[in-house]
């Protein structure tokens, strides 16, 4: 989940470029003058910007509903849980053919789904401009 937050930050910090108010300076020089330097002013402090607050720049557009916020972060919320009690060590130690019936295995599968779901919802759900870039920029 970690490494699927970080790629979808990646994601968000190029899609802002497109739609984010504040990089509409950046953007006109960019195809005015063929300037990047505008792009580059407002990229600078964005990478200061961790992938959670990115995420939640994301989930808390207009168009994007409710429901699809609270599942991408509940169910981060919960892998932080599981990796911060006892049952990371049960993980740790899990073998391959133990997974199948392991209850800890069973759960982070179930909140990775979530997460995985709350992420589809978020770029091809009801936001239009999200959709539009992922399906332009996102999909190969």
């Amino acid at each position: 989940m970690s490494r699927k937050l970080v790629f979808t930050s990646g994601l968000l910090r190029a899609f802002f470029c497109q739609i984010d108010r504040n990089a509409a300076t950046g953007r006109e020089r960019l195809r005015i003058d063929n300037d990047p330097r505008g792009l580059l002013d407002y990229l600078e402090p964005e990478l200061a910007v961790t992938p959670l607050e990115l995420l939640d720049r994301a989930a808390s557009r207009p168009a994007v509903p409710l429901n699809t916020a609270r599942k991408l972060f509940n169910s981060y919320d919960e892998f932080l849980c599981i990796l911060d009690d006892d049952r990371r060590i049960a993980l740790e130690r899990l073998q391959f053919s133990e997974m199948a019936t392991s209850d800890v295995w069973r759960q982070l599968r179930e909140v990775s789904h979530e997460f995985q779901n709350g992420l589809t919802e978020l770029f091809y759900g009801e936001d239009e401009e999200l959709n539009r870039l992922i399906v332009s920029f996102g999909v190969f």
